[in-house]
């Protein structure tokens, strides 16, 4: 098995400071890295415990970011990265035009 690049923690800290959990940030970098997987191999990559990456890749999924494919075992897909950057700019957007309007 070859063994995965670490985790980049200046991506992981951006993610965070954009909302997301810790967890939820490396999951999805190791993701993008790691171009999908499961949560074993997730789990070997971050520092995050295998029971926890299944609540985290739910909430990359709720937020549309991570697709999930109920293989067996199951495995997580990243939306691209463009993708993910038009879903923080939107949000950051609505999130000032709600500002400004209150």
């Amino acid at each position: 098995m070859t063994e995965s690049p670490p985790v980049q923690p200046m991506a992981v800290e951006l993610l965070q400071d954009l909302g997301m959990s810790q967890y939820e940030a490396s999951i999805y970098v190791a993701l993008l890295r790691l171009r999908g997987g499961t949560a074993r191999e997730v789990s070997e990559t971050t520092s995050v415990p295998r029971t926890r990456i299944y609540d985290a890749v739910e909430r990359l999924q709720d937020r549309g970011l991570v697709d999930v494919q109920n293989n067996s075992p199951k495995q997580f897909q990243p939306v691209g990265r463009e993708t993910t950057l038009r879903h923080f700019r939107h949000k950051y957007d609505d999130t000032v035009t709600e500002l400004a309007a209150s």
